[in-house]
């Protein structure tokens, strides 16, 4: 389902609802996989790796990881100084 805006800033997209000012917060789990054709899941594999799982029109669960590391960059946007 596509995403629709509203004028008074609050977002549909498929069964989640969002107000601005919302704060979404999800706690996946560190193993689970889609049961469903065309779902798609979130693992929180470790502290510092997310997968994504994706379970295909074919049955076929396919996955990709994001992995996330320490900022290096201040809240000014500048880079730190070299060492």
């Amino acid at each position: 389902m596509p995403l629709r805006r509203f004028l008074c800033d609050v977002e549909i997209l498929g069964d989640l609802l969002l107000a601005e000012g919302t704060t979404l917060t999800l706690q996946p789990s560190s193993d689970i996989d889609p049961t469903e054709n065309g779902q798609l899941v979130i693992e929180a594999t470790t502290d510092s790796l997310l997968t994504f799982k994706l379970k295909g029109s074919d049955g076929v669960i396919r996955s990709g990881t994001l992995t996330l590391g320490n900022p290096t960059w201040d809240a000014w946007g500048s880079a730190p100084a070299p060492p």
